[in-house]
């Protein structure tokens, strides 16, 4: 309740010798009144490097306000996990100013939030920017929302293959400039503005050096985000365990022999035409 926020809050701002502090359970019942009270303890902590606030109900409120005490401060912090936290777009807003800025994060955890589309562009265009950053989990987020359907006899509509609205020629036109011709973003460069949260995943992929870990599950990705994030990662050096694309990650990364884990849960492999 919020007695004991009051109680572990001081505690975690006196410590001088604590370094893992996992709360991630939501046997805590720690509620939106904890966010604020962590904040105000990690503004003044210096020696902690991982927290765990998992499934404690922080709510957006509480997200951001632990993200802005961490944004901007000389903190050690290098594994985050606010998992299971009812986050949605200003928490992601918030937590991508930390990435995008603060070198020793090195593990970001946001899986089982609200974070929607424009959550996840927020964070991506964060992360495509990051130098540190090596594990990313945005399981079960609904960042990709499907392409809205032609119907049938409609220009363009080509008999079969669905669009969102504004993609097309244009849009890989946008998505070739924020790569960047797959030379990373230079110091202070900003990428064109992504046209959804898999144009902003693929900068991500085609620039980003350090990443190694990526989890997408739950998202339910479909054929044309799995396409795109697929021509993407045969451009990337770095990653070696990818989760939640289907089976296309047979036939990416794969084939090429470079990733060391794929997670092909619920993917349906040994289908027919997967030989």
């Amino acid at each position: 309740g919020d007695t004991d926020s009051v109680v572990v809050g001081a505690l975690l701002g006196a410590n001088t010798t604590l370094k893992t502090l996992d709360l991630g359970t939501s046997s805590n019942a720690m509620g939106k009144g904890w966010g604020p009270v962590v904040a105000q303890a990690l503004v003044v902590n210096t020696v902690l490097t991982s927290l765990s606030l998992g499934s404690n109900g922080l709510g957006d409120a509480g997200g951001v306000a632990v993200a802005e005490s961490l944004h901007g401060k000389n903190f050690m912090l290098r594994a985050l996990d606010v998992s299971s936290n009812r986050l949605q777009v200003p928490a992601a807003r918030a937590l991508a100013a930390v990435v995008a800025s603060e070198v020793n994060l090195t593990s970001l955890n946001v899986g089982s939030n609200e974070l929607g589309e424009r959550g996840a562009i927020a964070l991506f265009e964060a992360v495509a920017r990051n130098h540190s950053l090596t594990s990313l989990n945005v399981s079960s987020n609904d960042l990709c929302p499907p392409p809205a359907e032609k119907k049938v006899g409609e220009p363009g509509s080509g008999g079969g293959e669905t669009e969102r609205p504004g993609a097309g020629a244009g849009a890989e036109t946008d998505r070739s400039k924020a790569g960047g011709g797959g030379g990373g973003l230079r110091p202070g460069a900003k990428a064109a503005p992504s046209k959804s949260s898999i144009d902003a995943l693929a900068v991500v992929l085609r620039t980003n050096t350090t990443l190694q870990s990526l989890d997408l599950s739950g998202n339910a990705l479909h054929e044309k985000a799995i396409k795109l994030i697929s021509q993407a990662v045969r451009r990337n050096a770095s990653l070696t365990s990818l989760s939640g694309v289907g089976k296309s990650s047979l036939y990416f990364k794969a084939l090429r022999g470079t990733a060391r884990t794929l997670d092909l849960k619920g993917a349906g492999v040994g289908g027919e035409g997967d030989g």
